[in-house]
């Protein structure tokens, strides 16, 4: 962020919290009838680490299953933790993470190794109001083609619509916009729901994560940008920072 995009974006954070502070106090005591929306803001250059927790590492290889992923999603190690890197399309979220939609790209998912069996999760968006993941998946089974390489045979029937199968938490002492920079960052965690629980097992044979605990560790990061912010940008004179003054 240029330092005349920054000066600015901090002056209207300051005179959106002195303006939402005032405007909160005045609902309270009834002498307005509504209070301003939660300012917006557009994710960009986004994506998200997703971590085994120690207890889904462990129940994956008491059941011979791994981690897999299709590009431009991946599967990486993080400081010796098995994890899927999933870059993000787009994205639109309100400061206070209470509403907005985050989609993702790539797939991912469970392999059985052994059998080349694989079930992956795709067209993945984050719904920050229900705090649940929608989808679809499909399973997959490896296999030769009539040529060289490696190839995949035909995909079961899966889940065609997107269905939500996984919920999510954010630890909001961790989860912050900062305008200023133009930057978010994000910690939380990330479950399986029912429909999830139900594809692996039908796919792979096995639901190697009962219950309801988490099953990833997650952490974001990436750019924002303010639409209220832009839109002063783009109505300033081009010389000076002073914002347009209009006369009376």
């Amino acid at each position: 962020m240029s330092p005349r995009r920054r000066h600015l974006a901090v002056l209207i954070a300051a005179a959106t919290v002195t303006a939402g502070a005032g405007l909160w106090a005045a609902a309270a005591v009834g002498a307005i009838p509504h209070v301003l929306p939660v300012p917006e803001v557009t994710l960009s250059q986004a994506s998200a680490d997703l971590c085994l927790t120690e207890a889904a590492a462990k129940a994956l290889k008491a059941n011979g299953l791994s981690l897999t992923a299709e590009a431009p999603a991946r599967v990486i190690d993080k400081g010796g933790r098995e994890c899927v890197h999933v870059p993000t399309k787009d994205g639109h979220l309100a400061t206070d993470f209470s509403t907005g939609t985050v989609s993702f790209d790539g797939s991912f998912g469970f392999a059985r190794p052994s059998t080349g069996k694989r079930v992956l999760l795709s067209d993945l968006t984050a719904d920050l109001t229900s705090r649940n993941i929608a989808g679809t998946t499909a399973g997959f089974r490896s296999g030769f083609g009539s040529g060289s390489g490696f190839g995949f045979g035909s995909g079961s029937a899966g889940l065609p619509e997107p269905k939500e199968l996984l919920s999510f938490t954010l630890d909001l002492t961790k989860t912050k916009i900062d305008l200023s920079h133009g930057t978010m960052t994000g910690t939380g965690t990330i479950s399986l729901l029912g429909a999830a629980h139900g594809i692996v097992k039908d796919d792979l044979g096995t639901d190697p994560l009962p219950g309801p605990g988490p099953v990833f560790d997650a952490t974001a990061g990436g750019s924002v940008a303010d639409s209220v912010v832009d839109a002063l940008l783009q109505s300033q004179p081009h010389r000076g920072h002073a914002l347009p003054v209009r006369r009376r």
